[in-house]
């Protein structure tokens, strides 16, 4: 097997209502620090004991994020307003794109090489099991980078 297979994702599925509600009242703190990066802002919402951590990310429509992938890191994307498609890469190398709209989430595993999209103004927040740069791996930049279905070469399958 080569990494993770589309088969071992959770699929982008609808928050709970309770959850949806968790996320919005996450979105309203007062942010810890404040980021600004060429697709918008990432924001700090909350820093738990156990080194998890609650984030907003506002997007600019049109601006995506550098394609990368965390070694520990767990991710839990909560989409409150827009939307976002996630690219991903998997296998062999293989790009996929999955849809969010408003009131979705998708789980990100340690190694999922994943993307932010943004179709249009995006309100998402973060619950990450940790916030550790050097977990962070970039494996293209956002700022070029063209994410599209298939092979990551371009080459047929």
């Amino acid at each position: 097997m080569h990494g993770l297979q589309l088969t071992d994702l959770q699929p982008v599925t609808p928050m709970s209502e309770t959850l949806f509600r968790k996320a919005e009242t996450q979105a309203a703190l007062k942010p810890l620090s404040a980021r600004k990066a060429y697709w918008g802002e990432e924001l700090l919402l909350e820093k738990l004991e156990d080194g998890s951590v609650w984030k907003r990310l506002d997007m600019n429509p049109g601006t995506q994020s550098s394609l990368e992938y965390h070694v520990r890191k767990n991710e839990v994307y909560m989409l409150l307003h827009g939307d976002l498609d996630i690219g991903i890469r998997i296998g062999r190398a293989e790009n996929h794109t999955l849809h969010m709209h408003a009131g979705d989430l998708f789980k990100i595993p340690p190694g999922l090489a994943h993307m932010r999209i943004a179709k249009t103004s995006v309100v998402l927040v973060e619950w990450a099991s940790s916030d550790d740069p050097k977990d962070s791996h970039i494996i293209q930049d956002g700022k070029t980078y063209e994410h599209v279905d298939g092979p990551a070469d371009g080459r047929p399958a």
